[in-house]
């Protein structure tokens, strides 16, 4: 039963291929993006250390 549910979905491969790629390209370039804001707000969550004290609230 899942070899013909695999082979049923190997023969849409190539229509649904290029969506992939670029789903796939989409979700690295989230990553990056997502990686990239934690860095920025890294320093937000370390209490001794403000370097950018307009950039992050007050704590609580």
């Amino acid at each position: 039963m899942i070899r013909r549910l695999l082979a049923a979905e190997a023969a849409f491969d190539p229509f649904v291929r290029p969506y992939r790629e670029r789903a796939d390209r989409i979700m690295v370039r989230m990553s990056l993006f997502l990686l990239l804001v934690c860095l920025a707000l890294a320093p937000c969550a370390a209490p001794t250390c403000r370097p950018w004290p307009l950039a992050c609230p007050p704590p609580c």
